[in-house]
């Protein structure tokens, strides 16, 4: 009988993990939608600071962010493995405007910082495309909008 070693298993996830790292860095922009740095460059303008909140592996969450470009049009990048709304440090700051997807976010910063004003974007074919907030302050499905201060 043969078993696999579970280092050698370990060892070929370590590996992909890094080729999909590599991969998203070199090819990053290829997967950031056309209308994001146009709407981060007017918020700039507008006298915007921008963080980018992203969830999930903080090493993939960082190819991510340095990959698809976004590295020059935010201040700050913070990558989380728990829930958004729970990064307060975020949130604190006078007009702030939540962007994102997914309606558990949207409902857990409108809980928690009523005073957020925050835009659900909704893109067709995304994965929470068909699931709505109910406390969201706008939906959009596309970034196409100039911010004023």
């Amino acid at each position: 009988m043969v078993e696999r070693s579970r280092a050698v298993e370990g060892l070929q996830l370590v590996k992909l993990m890094a080729e999909l790292q590599d991969f998203v860095r070199d090819e990053g922009q290829k997967y950031v939608f056309s209308d994001v740095g146009p709407f981060l460059d007017s918020a700039i303008k507008a006298g915007y600071k921008i963080t980018i909140l992203t969830y999930g592996d903080i090493a993939f969450q960082l190819a991510k962010f340095t990959g698809g470009g976004l590295s020059a049009l935010c201040h700050s990048f913070t990558a989380t493995q728990d829930p958004k709304w729970e990064q307060r440090e975020v949130f604190i700051s006078p007009s702030v405007i939540f962007l994102d997807d997914n309606h558990r976010n949207i409902d857990g910063v409108k809980n928690l910082f009523p005073a957020v004003t925050a835009i659900e974007v909704k893109r067709p074919g995304t994965k929470y495309y068909k699931v709505h907030s109910s406390k969201a302050d706008a939906v959009v499905d596309h970034l196409g909008w100039p911010l004023a201060q």
